[in-house]
C-alpha cells in the first residue's frame, strides 16, 4: 500500500486533525504545514486531495464501481463535489477519464 493510498483512506477534513498529527510529531499546525509543503511541494490538505483523485483514478480503471460509489467510498459529500475537484485536477470529469482508459484497453 502507497503513502498516499494510505493517506487516501484517512479523513483529513478539517485542520484540526492535521493538527493531531503535527501534535503526534511534536510540531504545532503551522510548523508541520510549512514543513510538509516544504518536503512535498504543497500543502496538506491539497496533498491529500491530490492523493484522493489518484486512487479515485486507480478505482475508476480497475473497478467497475459506480462513480457515486467512489465518491462515496473516498468521502466526498457528493458526487457533484467528487466531479468538480477531480475536473479541477486532471482537467476532465471522472466518466470522460474512465471511458477514455477503457477506449485504452484497460478494464
Amino acid at each position: 500500500m502507497t503513502f498516499c493510498h494510505s493517506l487516501a483512506e484517512i479523513s483529513f477534513d478539517n485542520q484540526e486533525t492535521w493538527a493531531r498529527s503535527a501534535r503526534g510529531l511534536g510540531l504545532g499546525y503551522e510548523r508541520f504545514r510549512k514543513r510538509f509543503t516544504d518536503e512535498l511541494g504543497m500543502p496538506p490538505y491539497r496533498y491529500r486531495l491530490w492523493c484522493v483523485i489518484q486512487e479515485s483514478q486507480r478505482r475508476l480503471s480497475t473497478t467497475r464501481d459506480p462513480i457515486k460509489a467512489i465518491a462515496r467510498q473516498l468521502g466526498f459529500s457528493s458526487p457533484n463535489h467528487f466531479n468538480k475537484r477531480f475536473r479541477h485536477l486532471v482537467g476532465t470529469t471522472p466518466a470522460v477519464w474512465r471511458r477514455r482508459g477503457s477506449a485504452a484497453g484497460l478494464p
